[in-house]
């Protein structure tokens, strides 16, 4: 401060207490729950509820583990980019992936691991013969 004098810890430079700014947040996300409250008790056939109920799952993400990319690899669960590019690597070494289980020969992947994959990986796109190329493939 300009006067020689020192800052209070427990204030902004602007002056304001971390208390004061902390009644305020609160103040504030009590203010946007009441709101919320009123909206959904005006709107009829909705309820409070609905509001507070996670939507349900429109689609689940699928990636084609024997013809994606390593960027589109590393978006599924518990992956990353390291263990994407592996699976590629692998692919391109060893040829495709024939089930869930093959994915064990990849370095980091084990049970759990796939566990989380299950739900998301395919093998083929539907409708693609093997006769259509594919890095190593059958």
């Amino acid at each position: 401060m300009g006067d020689g004098q020192e800052p209070d810890p427990a204030q902004d430079r602007r002056g304001v207490t971390l208390e004061r700014r902390a009644l305020f947040v609160l103040a504030t996300a009590g203010l946007v729950a009441v709101g919320v409250v009123a909206l959904v008790r005006s709107r009829p056939g909705i309820d409070e509820a609905d509001v507070l109920r996670p939507p349900p799952a429109q689609e689940r993400f699928i990636v084609y583990i024997n013809d994606d990319d390593w960027v589109t690899i590393a978006l599924l669960p518990r992956m990353g980019e390291t263990l994407a590019r592996r699976i590629v690597a692998s692919r391109e070494a060893q040829g495709r992936f024939r089930r869930l289980e093959d994915l064990t020969r990849v370095r980091g992947i084990g049970l759990k691991t796939l566990d989380y994959l299950r739900p998301h990986v395919r093998f083929e796109r539907r409708g693609r013969s093997r006769s259509h190329g594919g890095a190593g493939g059958p």
